[in-house]
């Protein structure tokens, strides 16, 4: 929801909706243990993810949430594609 103040999404609603959707996502789903922190509509994603393409898909849809503002893929990948 966003904020009476100031009508921003806060951080810890953003948190939560990126969260959803990184559940709810068909390309993002099976990527549990993806740490999400929000501060100042700034997401950071963190954990370990099998491959490259999984980051750049949780990166993606983190960044379509409402009130993101970057995000920062801090994402390791345990296998590179080749």
């Amino acid at each position: 929801p966003r904020s009476a103040l100031d009508g921003e999404y806060g951080d810890e609603a953003i948190a939560s909706a990126v969260r959803r959707e990184l559940r709810e996502d068909a390309q993002t789903t099976e990527l549990g243990g993806i740490e999400v922190r929000v501060s100042g509509g700034v997401v950071s994603l963190r954990g370990v993810v099998p491959l490259l393409e999984d980051a750049e898909s949780a990166e993606e849809v983190a960044s379509r949430v409402p009130g993101v503002v970057e995000v920062r893929e801090l994402l390791d990948v345990e296998q590179y594609e080749r």
